[in-house]
């Protein structure tokens, strides 16, 4: 719209929802002012409709320019909550009311102190870490923070106290996790004691903030050199590869090749197997079930001469993303393989050659 009878109301530039005032110009020269008024969404979100000065035209501003031009105050306070240098951390303690989380960081690696001791991963307490040692906020949800019973931080769910090595009195930083800000994302609000801006984490850093003691255990599972003889039994069907001069074939149900490269590397992974995430310490027979380890769909044994180094029963895929549920044989351990390897548990290693020796194309 343009002219003298623009109806401004119409477009929300009656009454602004923001104003932006902008004052430029050099030192000692003339001072140049503009504003720009916001008005309602042209859709109701996204573009804004807007005015310039005492223009009377009314512009249509993109979704971001009108974004950032909403923006509040809140937007523009500092979003850092932690910095500290990770490798000089000795200790992690969550605290969750009675419940006390201790990762202490000896000579040999990172160790579970409580809520009972048991080696720890080191790739897992490191990669959490470095998170916090340069730690972010998604936004910022208050400030300064007056009252703290909105955020769930006048009574936090948990106590984060990182300890850092010094002299005789190691630096301490103190974070303190509130209440859940977003369901759908997990997104959950945050205070360093001491500071003034409640700030509201990502979903993912909140989850492994609060993980149950096992999320930090060691996922090392298993170890061996190598293996010479490889069972699969994945329902009716099953094959047995054997490693013959060197190379691998199919001994069983019938002799054939085998993909040699792919086979050697599925094996090599599983010589240094980890869990991608650890899932349940004690399942019951319900867990199994649901996991799909009760009656699993892949079975492999690998052998090394006449002893058997490694049984894997895998079970169903989780409901999102690319992993599976597996457990080592008379092991009650429950644990997800990363994707990659998830694939290859549920692959073929026979050779995929339609046609053998190909046709000449020519």
């Amino acid at each position: 719209a343009y002219g003298a009878k623009v109806d401004w109301k119409q477009y929300g530039l009656d009454a602004p929802a923001a104003t932006v005032t902008v004052h430029a110009g050099k030192a000692g020269g003339t001072l140049q002012t503009h504003t720009i008024r916001l008005g309602k969404f042209v859709k109701g979100k996204g573009p804004r409709y807007a005015r310039l000065d005492e223009s009377p035209g009314v512009a249509v501003l993109g979704e971001r320019a009108a974004g950032v031009l909403a923006r509040t105050y809140l937007d523009y306070v500092n979003r850092t909550v932690l910095t500290f240098d990770s490798g000089h951390v000795k200790e992690i303690r969550r605290q969750a009311g009675a419940d006390v989380l201790d990762l202490v960081k000896q000579e040999d690696g990172w160790q579970l102190t409580r809520p009972r001791a048991e080696r720890a991963d080191d790739k897992v307490v490191e990669g959490l870490l470095g998170q916090l040692g340069d730690l972010r906020a998604r936004r910022i949800a208050a400030y300064p923070a007056k009252d703290l019973a909105p955020f769930g931080l006048d009574k936090p769910a948990a106590l984060v106290t990182v300890k850092l090595a010094g002299d005789a009195r190691p630096a301490e930083r103190v974070l303190k996790l509130g209440k859940v800000a977003d369901p759908a994302t997990g997104e959950r609000y945050a205070l360093v004691e001491g500071g003034q801006a409640v700030a509201v984490l990502s979903g993912l850093l909140a989850g492994r903030l609060l993980a149950a003691p096992l999320a930090f255990r060691d996922r090392g599972l298993a170890r061996f050199a190598d293996a010479d003889r490889v069972r699969l039994e994945r329902g009716r069907r099953k094959a047995v590869f054997a490693k013959v001069d060197g190379s691998w074939k199919l001994a069983e149900p019938l002799q054939g090749e085998a993909e040699q490269d792919e086979l050697d590397d599925f094996i090599n992974t599983l010589a240094k197997l980890r869990a991608d995430e650890l899932v349940a310490e004690k399942p019951t027979a319900a867990d199994l079930k649901k996991y799909g380890l009760d009656r699993p769909e892949a079975d492999w044994r690998l052998e090394s001469g006449d002893k058997e180094v490694l049984h894997l029963l895998v079970g169903n895929a989780e409901k999102k993303g690319g992993r599976r549920y597996a457990r080592l044989a008379g092991r009650d351990l429950v644990f997800l393989l990363d994707p990659r390897l998830s694939a290859r548990v549920v692959g073929e290693f026979r050779p995929r050659a339609v046609w053998s020796p190909a046709p000449d194309a020519a």
